[in-house]
């Protein structure tokens, strides 16, 4: 397997490839990120939220609740199957249809080597297959884009969005779960959609955690995130974080209860 290149590449991201094991009595913030780091980020989402085009992304979803992806198209990424569990969520919770736009931004890479371009145009298809099977005229419900975006542009639009969706298949240490945990607005966050197979699953303590292979398991957090209240989202609801995976971790006879 061909490995991937850094995060930071795609996203121009601020954060240190590699973060310094916290010394004895030292806080941590959410997934691993410095209490100065954090802040840094958070400005920055902070002021780009006013950019034009940040603006316009929002006014253009037309009051709807946004889920964000950002990957570099690699196979390694997931998106297939991410956009199959959205898929599912579509199939399973109908009430939601036209409620909830999903912006996966994917810019292209390595498209001379046969296993990335095969996965582009998988992801291509299958954005549009889910697109004409659950879309109207006013709504469409994946938008799929394969340009890169500013590191700005993205903080602004990690921290409107009301989940962010990192799945990976498998993965390193992925900086997307660390800045779109950064850029949240405290008076309203969104929640992150982790994949358990990522290296930050073992530091973004106030994720939802998911199996990536498991189309129902993220259709399921999904359909937590998006209904769960400010409080939650807000971690002022004692014991949430653990409700949450316990959650995930039921069959799905038993979560679809829930």
């Amino acid at each position: 397997m061909i490995s991937a290149r850094p995060v930071t590449e795609e996203v121009g991201a601020i954060l240190p490839a590699s973060l310094p094991a916290p010394s004895a009595g030292r806080s941590r913030m959410p997934c691993g990120c410095s209490t100065s780091t954090r802040a840094a980020f958070a400005s920055l989402a902070h002021r780009s939220e006013r950019l034009p085009f940040v603006q316009h992304v929002f006014q253009s979803s037309a009051g709807r609740a946004l889920i964000i992806g950002v990957d570099r198209l690699d196979y390694s990424k997931g998106i297939v199957h991410r956009l199959s569990a959205f898929e599912r969520f579509l199939q399973t919770q109908p009430d939601w249809r036209g409620k909830v736009t999903y912006l996966q931004i994917a810019p292209k890479s390595r498209t001379e080597v046969p296993e990335y371009a095969d996965s582009e145009q998988e992801i291509g298809a299958a954005a549009g297959r889910i697109n004409g099977a659950y879309g109207e005229a006013d709504w469409t419900p994946i938008r799929y884009v394969n340009r890169a975006y500013s590191r700005a542009t993205l903080a602004g639009l990690y921290r409107g969005a009301r989940a962010g969706l990192v799945t990976p298949l498998l993965d390193g240490m992925n900086l997307v779960a660390k800045e779109y945990v950064c850029a949240q607005n405290p008076d309203d966050p969104g929640v992150l959609i982790l994949s358990r197979f990522a290296g930050a699953a073992r530091e973004c303590k106030a994720a939802l955690l998911v199996n990536p292979y498991d189309p129902d398991s993220v259709a399921v957090a999904i359909r937590q995130v998006l209904s769960m209240p400010l409080t939650e989202r807000c971690g002022n609801v004692p014991g949430a974080l653990g409700q949450r995976h316990s959650i995930l971790g039921r069959p799905l006879s038993q979560r679809a209860a829930t």
